[in-house]
Order: structure tokens, then sequence, then C-alpha cells
């Protein structure tokens, strides 16, 4: 083969090589189409994009932007950093609360087009209609219930057509939520938009009621001795009822310094535990918190029938004060500032009511095999 051939050939080798790149790929391959995006979820074959979400939740960031705008000329430079974490958490917050009300109302949509029904028609079969209806006894179960968290004493029957009103329109909040888990079930359903959550991790032991395995885990940070913190404890248990199964909860002791009855009760409820009746106590303290001295704590000991001797001797030791500081600490290095504060599968929730808190527990239900 003569020079110029072989220059012409060795040539059409390299270009052969330098073409197939560090993949060794064919050098000839046929172009492929680009990917559909995916958004950032699916409901059925419909696909909700980041564009979709951005703008319904428009309106809801600016309103949170004027708050964090209002509120940090009032902080000082220390107090700037945990609220400014705090507001990025509350942005996430809402767009994972937006992104999961259009989901939702997309199942809806879908499952009345699906039957040929309109959407009123709908939900007055699948969730006015399958409403269980309130009772009397519903009624003195949510009296006895709350009474003590009514910001002025009312009697029962002052109370009865505002609770039999609060009671109606829960439940039909309450059907409502149930009926999309069962759509949910049914159909294509991806949720991508992750939340923030804050990392939350508990010392072994820590008080729990619920199972291991439950999908949700709400750890609580609580003050015996705060007002808000006895307001939240019928609103927990409650919880824990109308979610049985699917829900568990850990307590941690959050004792404030204006508070000097906290560490004592929050060492009591401790005591109780070693002879495991820590929830037995822990109730009675939040049941009934006008009396937290000394000798008040010793008598709850002998109401739940625990070994006195062994609560005293545990009492006065003092081997529960460094186990309760530190959780005072774990709570505060997680942005803890007040009572009661709760963390939903690591989203945190201060001084929240009952429905947004049921709403929380909801969407962390709908999102546990939603991905």
């Amino acid at each position: 083969m003569n020079r110029p051939a072989l220059s012409l050939l060795l040539l059409l080798v390299i270009v052969a090589v330098l073409a197939q790149g560090c993949s060794g790929a064919p050098a000839l391959e046929e172009a492929r189409p680009a990917p559909v995006a995916e958004g950032i979820g699916q409901i059925g074959d419909q696909i909700i994009s980041e564009e979709d979400l951005e703008v319904a939740v428009a309106p809801s960031l600016e309103q949170l932007e004027e708050r964090r705008n209002s509120l940090m000329p009032q902080l000082t430079p220390e107090q700037v950093e945990g609220a400014m974490q705090i507001f990025e958490h509350q942005a996430g917050d809402v767009r994972g609360n937006v992104l999961v009300r259009m989901a939702s109302d997309m199942l809806i949509n879908q499952e009345a087009e699906r039957l040929g029904v309109d959407l009123a028609t709908l939900l007055a079969d699948e969730v006015e209609g399958k409403v269980k209806p309130v009772v009397e006894q519903d009624l003195l179960d949510y009296y006895e219930e709350n009474k003590h968290t009514l910001s002025m004493p009312a009697t029962f029957e002052q109370m009865r057509e505002p609770i039999a009103k609060r009671l109606a329109k829960d439940r039909v909040k309450d059907r409502r939520r149930a009926y999309i888990l069962e759509l949910k079930e049914q159909t294509t359903f991806r949720l991508d938009l992750e939340r923030p959550r804050f990392d939350v991790v508990n010392p072994p032991g820590v008080p729990q009621l619920g199972p291991d395995d439950a999908p949700v885990t709400v750890v609580e940070f609580a003050d015996y001795e705060c007002p808000a913190c006895q307001q939240m404890f019928p609103l927990v248990k409650r919880l824990m009822r109308d979610f049985d199964g699917k829900v568990r909860l850990q307590f941690r002791d959050f004792p404030l310094d204006i508070h000097p009855s906290a560490i004592p009760a929050a060492t009591a409820a401790r005591c109780a535990d070693e002879q495991g009746k820590f929830w037995e106590y822990h109730d009675a303290l939040f049941s009934d918190p006008d009396d937290l001295s000394d000798m008040a704590l010793f008598q709850r000991a002998d109401d739940q029938k625990l070994d006195r001797a062994k609560f005293e001797s545990c009492f006065s030791s003092g081997r529960h004060r460094d186990p309760i500081l530190k959780s005072f600490s774990d709570g505060f290095a997680l942005g803890v500032k007040s009572t009661p504060t709760l963390f939903v599968n690591g989203r945190i929730l201060v001084r929240t009511n009952y429905d947004r808190l049921k709403q929380v527990v909801h969407e962390e239900l709908l999102l546990a095999s939603g991905s």
C-alpha cells in the first residue's frame, strides 16, 4: 500500500475512534427523542408541572414574605438566623400544602369524570352522605375533654350548639380526607416535592405511644406547667384516637425557666416511667395541672398505685435532672423556642390547632406510599 493511501486509512480509523467517545458507543447512532418532562407530580394521567405549582403558590408565598418583612426589624441579630430558618421551612411547607391540595382536587375531579357525575353529586354521595351523625354522647365527651381549655367558664348547655357545629364540620373534613386516601389507592399517585424537615433524633427509651412502624411519628416538646401545653393535651389524645395505629407519639421534656415546677413535674413523670406508668402519670399532670407542688406530685404517685418509697427515692435522687436538661438542649438545637412544639415526620408545628395538626398527619399519610 502506498504512503498516501496508508495516511488516508489511518485518518479514518482515528476519526472513528474519536466519534465513539469514552463510552465506546457506536460512532453512528440514531438520535433519541428527549425524555418527556415528568413534572413534580402525577395524578392518574395528569401531570403537575413546576410552573403549575408556582402559579398556584404565589399568593401564599407573597403573604409569607410580607409577614417576614414586618417581623425582621423587631428581632435582635441573634434571633434573625433562627427566624430565617423557620421562614424557609414555612415556605417549603406552603409549597407542599398547595401541591397536596392540587393533587387532592385532581383525584376527586377525575373520579367525578370517571363516574360521569358532577362534583357536587359525587361529594354529596361519597362525603356528606357517609358522615357519621353527631349524637348527644359525642357532645358530652367533647365538652368534658375540652372544658378546661375554654378561655371563659361555660356550661354544657351554653356550649352545646357550638360543639355540635364544630363536630359536624370536623366530620365532613375527616370523611373527605378518608375519601381522598381511598381514591389515591385506585390510581397513579406521585408527588416529588420534598418538604423541609428537621432531623429529630430521640434517645433510646423515650416515652412512646403507638406502633414502631407507624407511617407518622409525632414528637412533642412540652412543659407540664405551660398553659398552652395543657390545652394541647386533649388534642394530642384525640389525634391518637382518630389515627389509631397510624401515628406514634414520642414525648420530650422542654422545661421553660419561667415555670419553676416544670423540672420537678418532669422528674416525677420519669420516676413514674421507672415503674412502667409514664403515660398514666403524664396524663394525670396535664389533666389536673393546678397543683404541681412536691406533695401533689407524691399524691399523684399514690393515685397511680406506684410504690411510694421507690418514687420518693427516685424523685429526691436528682438522677433525672441531666437527662431533662439534655432534652431541653436537643429541642433548642432543633429551633424549639416555645411550648408546645410538635414535629410531624420532622415538620415543625408551633402552638398549632387541631385542624392544622390533623391536616399535616393526613398529608403525611397521603405521601406515605405516594412516591
